[in-house]
């Protein structure tokens, strides 16, 4: 990973190496990513990777990426080769729903387009890398979405006549506060947040996404790890069921089977399993 900042933001580039025997680490790379730059070798043109490397961004659902053609010095900066990879290229990402903010012929090597213009491909009117970058738009702020806390554990103390039950796990989204109705789910069981825990730390009233924490209830409910916690007030709440549908990148050295019973992890919960219509 490699860390920069602009006037505009701070970014962590991660670096996911393309070739077919490390696409588990480009996966996983891209799987966190907000934005992409999807890189061509000029010299070497659209290749079966290339393709790859798109589809894979396009089931993963990064909607914001720049492809850049990198290696221009190689084919002497000629905007015919770039045209061409620009046409092939534009045909396959719309063949599969993806659509990149833009191309972009560049130079790593000698810097070329990276963070300002050229003067080696006057032919090209767009902008440098780095100020398109800055023109990506961030997610939607987690800590305004619904709130959504997977359960860890339930922690009983005894110590001292301590009597809490404390629901504890991580805020991925939203924010909860004392006196805030809560709803569990798949249970559906309700009650209302009584306190907010925290080891070593001073009482608060309100906490949010990215923090682990703990909460007491005012009435005591059976729930299990594994459950989600969310705000009966929040417009938008999970839904249950027993099926669901998905695009899977299958990494194993056996072939995925519908025969076979797997094990699915869903924040922290963990069940098994089977596959239909594959």
């Amino acid at each position: 990973r490699c860390f920069f900042k602009t006037d505009m933001r701070h970014y962590i580039i991660i670096d996911a190496p393309g070739h077919i025997e490390f696409l588990k680490n480009m996966i996983t790379g891209a799987a966190r990513a907000e934005a992409a730059l999807l890189v061509i070798d000029a010299h070497e043109g659209v290749q079966e990777n290339s393709r790859r490397h798109g589809y894979m961004l396009a089931m993963l659902g990064i909607r914001e990426f720049i492809v850049l053609v990198n290696k221009m010095d190689l084919v002497g900066y000629r905007q015919d080769v770039f045209d061409a990879i620009v046409a092939e290229y534009t045909e396959f990402l719309t063949s599969i729903g993806a659509s990149p903010t833009t191309f972009v012929p560049i130079s790593a090597m000698a810097g070329d387009h990276i963070v300002g213009s050229s003067d080696a491909m006057p032919w090209y009117n767009g902008q440098s890398v780095l100020a398109l970058l800055d023109q990506f738009q961030p997610e939607a702020d987690q800590s305004q979405q619904p709130l959504r806390m997977p359960v860890q554990d339930i922690y009983k103390f005894t110590d001292n006549h301590d009597d809490r039950r404390i629901v504890a796990g991580t805020i991925e989204t939203g924010s909860v506060s004392v006196g805030d109705d809560v709803v569990f789910y798949p249970s559906n069981k309700r009650s209302t947040v009584q306190s907010i825990e925290g080891f070593h730390r001073d009482p608060v009233d309100t906490i949010g996404v990215g923090q682990a924490t703990g909460v007491t209830l005012t009435e005591q409910i059976y729930i299990r790890p594994g459950e989600i916690m969310c705000r009966a007030k929040d417009a938008l709440h999970p839904k249950t069921s027993t099926q669901f549908k998905a695009n899977v990148f299958w990494l194993g050295k056996r072939p995925l089977s519908k025969q076979k019973s797997y094990k699915f992890k869903c924040g922290t919960q963990a069940v098994n399993g089977k596959l239909h219509g594959v």
